[in-house]
């Protein structure tokens, strides 16, 4: 009886998260939820701000190029190889915190640019884990 009655609860806030996420679909982001700050696609917002999709498109490319080139490129998987995945994950952190503490505000090409970069540096890292792991 008591579980039921907290999977009822934990049912019903899960459907209105749910419903909450739905109503912002196209209206704002839902990463950061500033409209401003994502791209527009046939006059509906897009779910993720220029920062995240860019950031995920890079790593789907950087993914799929080395899925097409495998064993052209070469990763050095030693430790530079997680200093030079911080070295570029670092400029969107720096970006972020200056956006956070002293409202600096950034453009949204250089939110995509850094997003871009900062993905490639976690692709970097997500290998070197691997490799590491496997």
């Amino acid at each position: 009886m008591f579980i039921a009655y907290n999977y009822r609860i934990v049912m019903l806030h899960m459907y209105e998260v749910i419903k909450k996420i739905a109503r912002k679909v196209g209206k704002e982001p839902l990463c950061n939820g500033k409209a401003e700050r994502a791209p527009y696609i046939f006059g509906k917002c897009f779910v993720l701000c220029w920062r995240c999709t860019s950031l995920i498109f890079s790593l789907l490319l950087c993914s799929c190029l080395c899925y097409i080139f495998t064993g052209a490129i070469y990763i050095e998987l030693e430790m530079h190889g997680v200093i030079y995945a911080g070295i570029l994950i670092l400029p969107t952190l720096v970006d972020g915190i200056l956006q956070y503490i002293f409202c600096i505000e950034s453009t949204n090409i250089r939110r995509a640019l850094f997003g871009c970069i900062s993905g490639i540096g976690l692709w970097l890292l997500a290998s070197w884990l691997d490799a590491g792991i496997g």
